[in-house]
C-alpha cells in the first residue's frame, strides 16, 4: 500500500535530496481554509504549530487531516517529544514532525523512536486509522509503507549545542535554524559576525549530516538576513502574520479617513537619514527605514564585499535608485551596471541582488504597499 502521505513525504524528500528548495509556512489558525489556501498558493509543505500558537490537538489532527486531502504536505511542530500525541498526529495523516528546542542526542534519539516502528524504534502500532486504510490493507503493507516512506523529522537548533553535532542532528532530515531564539540565547542579534557563525555551524552540521539545512523568515526576501540564503528547508511567516499583513494593507483604504497611523505622525516633520537608527543586516549592509502608510523607502548602505542575498518578491515590484557609488545589480542572472543617479525597476518574481563595485555605495529601495517585514524598524516614529 502507499498512501497520500507517503507520496508526499516521498516528494519531499526528493526535492531535499535533489538540492531544490521546498518553502512551507507555520498554520497558527484553526481553519481549514489556511491549509487549503496554502497549497493553493504553491507552498510545498505547511507546518502545523503546537508550540507557538492556540491550536489543540483536536485542532491539528483535522488540519492534518485536511492538508492530506488537498495534496500538501503537513508537518507538526511540538515543543516536546510526546510520543502517544505523535502516534495520533501520524496516524491522521501528518507527513512529519518539527521538534522545537533540540538541544542532545536524546531528545533526538527519543524523537526517531516515536516516529519508528520497531525494530528501528519504539512506535505503537494500530490500523485502525486513516494512514492504515482503518486496517483493510493488513498489517505487513503498512509496515512496509512505513518503513519505505516514514516520517519526516526536523529538529530545530534554537541554543548553543555541548554535545557532538553527530549525535545530535544524526538521522534528521532537515536540520532548522531558530533564529529568534537562538539570538536570544547567544546574546547576538541577526547581522552579528557572531550569530552569522553560530549559523553557519548549524548550516555545516546539517551538510556533514547528509540532511537540509532549514530555518525560519517572515518573507522569502529577508532569508538572506537571516543566513538562509542556502536553506533548502525555508518555512515563510505564518498563516496568522500574513493575514495581519493583508489586513494592515487594507485598513487605511477601507477607512476613507485620510490621515491615519504614520501619515498622521509624520505630517509635517522634516526627517533626515542621520535621524533615523541604522539595523546591521549582515556583513556589509546597513539600513534605515522610512515609511508613510502608502509608501516605504529603505536606505542601504553597501560595502565592497558584502555577503550577497540572492532572493526574489512574489507580490510587489521594487524601484531601486543609487545615490552614491557603483553596483552591478542582478536580476535573473542579468548584470545591471548602475552608477550614481541610475534607476532600476526589479520586476515581481524576478531572482535579484545587488553588488557594490565602488565603496561606498548607497542604495535606496522603494516599495509600494511598505514591506510588512520591515515595519518594525519604525518604532522610532513614535519618538519623534
Amino acid at each position: 500500500m502507499s498512501t497520500r502521505v507517503h507520496q508526499l513525504r516521498r516528494a519531499l524528500r526528493a526535492e531535499l535530496a535533489a538540492g531544490r528548495r521546498v518553502t512551507g509556512t507555520f498554520i497558527k489558525l484553526a481553519t481549514p481554509d489556511t491549509v487549503e489556501l496554502a497549497a493553493a498558493a504553491g507552498f510545498s509543505f505547511v507546518v502545523v504549530d503546537l508550540e507557538h500558537s492556540t491550536l489543540g490537538e483536536a485542532a491539528a489532527i483535522s488540519l492534518v487531516r485536511h492538508a492530506d486531502a488537498s495534496g500538501i504536505a503537513a508537518l507538526v511542530r511540538l515543543p516536546a517529544v510526546d510520543a502517544p500525541a505523535i502516534a495520533r498526529l501520524l496516524e491522521n495523516g501528518a507527513a512529519g514532525i518539527q521538534l522545537s528546542m533540540l538541544r542532545t542526542a536524546e531528545q533526538a534519539r527519543a524523537l526517531r523512536a516515536a516516529t519508528r516502528f520497531a525494530p528501528e524504534g519504539e512506535r505503537s502500532v494500530s490500523l485502525t486509522n486513516r494512514v492504515a486504510g482503518f486496517g483493510g490493507s493488513g498489517l505487513d503493507p503498512f509496515l512496509r509503507a512505513e518503513a519505505a516512506s516514514p516520517p519526516l523529522l526536523v529538529g530545530q537548533i534554537e541554543t548553543a549545542i555541548d554535545e557532538p553535532w553527530p549525535d545530535v542532528v544524526g538521522g534528521l532530515d532537515v536540520v532548522f535554524v531558530g533564529s529568534t531564539d537562538l539570538s536570544v540565547s547567544l546574546g547576538y542579534r541577526s547581522g552579528d559576525e557572531r550569530f552569522s557563525a553560530a549559523v553557519a555551524a548549524i548550516r555545516a552540521a546539517a551538510y556533514a549530516a547528509g540532511a537540509a539545512f532549514g530555518g525560519w523568515s517572515p518573507t522569502l526576501a529577508t532569508a538572506g538576513d537571516h543566513g538562509l540564503c542556502e536553506a533548502g528547508y525555508l518555512v515563510v511567516g505564518s498563516d496568522l502574520q500574513i493575514l495581519a499583513s493583508g489586513l494592515g494593507a487594507a485598513a487605511p483604504i477601507a477607512k476613507g479617513t485620510g490621515m491615519t497611523g504614520r501619515n498622521a505622525k509624520l505630517f509635517g516633520k522634516i526627517v533626515n537619514w542621520a535621524d533615523i537608527p541604522q539595523t546591521q543586516l549582515r556583513r556589509g549592509v546597513r539600513r534605515r527605514v522610512y515609511a508613510t502608510d502608502e509608501v516605504m523607502v529603505a536606505h542601504h548602505e553597501l560595502a565592497v564585499g558584502m555577503d550577497l542575498n540572492p532572493h526574489t518578491h512574489e507580490d510587489f515590484d521594487q524601484l531601486v535608485y543609487i545615490a552614491s557609488g557603483r553596483c552591478n545589480y542582478y536580476i535573473n542572472g542579468t548584470a545591471h551596471d548602475l552608477t550614481e543617479g541610475s534607476f532600476l525597476l526589479v520586476p515581481r518574481g524576478a531572482q535579484h541582488y545587488v553588488e557594490p563595485t565602488e565603496s561606498p555605495c548607497v542604495n535606496i529601495d522603494i516599495f509600494v504597499p511598505p514591506r510588512a517585514d520591515m515595519l518594525s524598524e519604525l518604532g522610532y516614529i513614535d519618538t519623534l
